[in-house]
Parts: C-alpha cells; sequence; structure tokens
C-alpha cells in the first residue's frame, strides 16, 4: 500500500473477514469486499435472490381485479366476476385440480381469492378494503413465497391503503416507479436464511428454487455437488 491509497477492513461477528487498498475509499470498499466474500464462501453458504422470479400481478380495472401469474412458462388468470368461476364456487369447488383426482389444471393463484365473496370496488372504482385485507390474510397463510405485484392502475390513495393493510398482517410493501407508472409490491418478510437452505437443498422447493440462488462452501462440496462456489483444485 502506497502513502495515498486508502485501506478499509471489513469485520463480520466481530471478526476480520477481509481488508482491501485502492486509490479511493470506494475502490478500498470494494476490494475488501471481494476479498471478504471469497473467504467467506471457503466455509459459508450463500444465499442471493434470482433477478427475475415469478411474481403474482394484481391488476385492476374498475371494479374488476385479475391475478396473474407472471413467469416464463405459464400466465394463469383469474377473473372473480367470470360467470364459470362464480358457478364452479356455487357447486362447491375450492381451488385445486378438476376431477375425483384432482388431476385436472388448476389455477396457481386462485387461493387469493377462495372465501373471498366480498365486491371489489364502488362505482367510481375505489378498492373495497374488506376484499383486499382477505387477500392479503389468504396470502399470509399460504405457503406461497412469490412477490405479490400492484399495477400502476392503483391510485396512490389506494396504495397507502395497501402499504397500511400490509403493515398490520406483517407483510411488506414497497412502492416503486415515477407517476403514472408507480406500482406496488408485496411480500413476505420472515423467510429465515435457514428455512431458505432447507426448501432448496433438502426439499427442492421449485418457489424456493425460483426465488433464489443457494451457492455451497468448498466445506461442502461433497455433500452438495450441484451448489458448488467454486472448482475442487486438482489433487
Amino acid at each position: 500500500m502506497t502513502y495515498a491509497e486508502k485501506r478499509v477492513e471489513l469485520f463480520v461477528n466481530g471478526k476480520l473477514a477481509g481488508c482491501g487498498c485502492g486509490a479511493s475509499i470506494k475502490i478500498a470498499k470494494q476490494n475488501a469486499f471481494e476479498t471478504a466474500m471469497a473467504k467467506l464462501q471457503e466455509d459459508c453458504f450463500t444465499i442471493k435472490p434470482k433477478p427475475n422470479p415469478d411474481r403474482i400481478d394484481i391488476t385492476k380495472n374498475n371494479e374488476t381485479i385479475l391475478c396473474n401469474l407472471k413467469s416464463s412458462d405459464v400466465e394463469t388468470t383469474v377473473d372473480p366476476n367470470n360467470i364459470g368461476y362464480k358457478i364452479m364456487r356455487k357447486l362447491g369447488w375450492t381451488g385445486g385440480g378438476l376431477g375425483s383426482a384432482q388431476s385436472g389444471q388448476k389455477n396457481p393463484v386462485d387461493y387469493l381469492i377462495k372465501n373471498n365473496r366480498r365486491g371489489l370496488g364502488n362505482e367510481s372504482g375505489d378498492i373495497n378494503k374488506s376484499y383486499f385485507k382477505t387477500m392479503l390474510q389468504n396470502y399470509v397463510r399460504s405457503d406461497d413465497i412469490r412477490d405479490l405485484f400492484f399495477d400502476s392502475n392503483f391510485t396512490k390513495d389506494e396504495r397507502a391503503e395497501l402499504h397500511g393493510l400490509a403493515g398490520t398482517i406483517g407483510l411488506k410493501s414497497v412502492s416503486s416507479g415515477k407517476e403514472p407508472n408507480r406500482h406496488l409490491v408485496i411480500s413476505k418478510k420472515d423467510i429465515s436464511f435457514l428455512q431458505i437452505l432447507q426448501e432448496i437443498l433438502f426439499n427442492r422447493n421449485p418457489m424456493y428454487i425460483n426465488k433464489y440462488e443457494v451457492t455451497a462452501p468448498v466445506s461442502k462440496r461433497n455433500e452438495f455437488p450441484d451448489h458448488l462456489a467454486f472448482t475442487a483444485p486438482a489433487t
């Protein structure tokens, strides 16, 4: 390190994990981060969110709400005002596949409107708070970890209502973008690192695999060969 260089040390749980030098603090921080990451990945699992995971799009059009599963290989729509949908509900269908073995095609997001028979809005198009409270409660009770994406058709006041509802039942909510394209994302916030590792490494849960990338440390390369951090050195 020359006299003009900056030095940064990075500590994790009180222990030195890495240090870096550079012509500026920014460069030194980046070098320290990369050094620490390389060291930690030798013995620790790495969990990273994937850039474009599946999500559930909630679209509003006056008094109609559509729930769309947006993914790379399927996009399915539920319209709770659809006549066929209402008839199936009256006949006792509560979701899942059709037929005695429930092997028929099912909608992967229909649970959001299960047991939710209240109106969607009023003549002015404003949202029904009770309807969306039930929707979010259904989301909390489910095993679904996909984010709920409320499109830009929801007004500023409606997004504020949804922010409040999400907070009261333990969900995370974030608004992004500029008007008129501003949107709201509601997601679960209590997913632990251990749960993610359990679901991906042992249960092979497709929802978790779709949302997170797990890399195993060198010390675990024999146990998890599909999640290697580094190529094992030749012996």
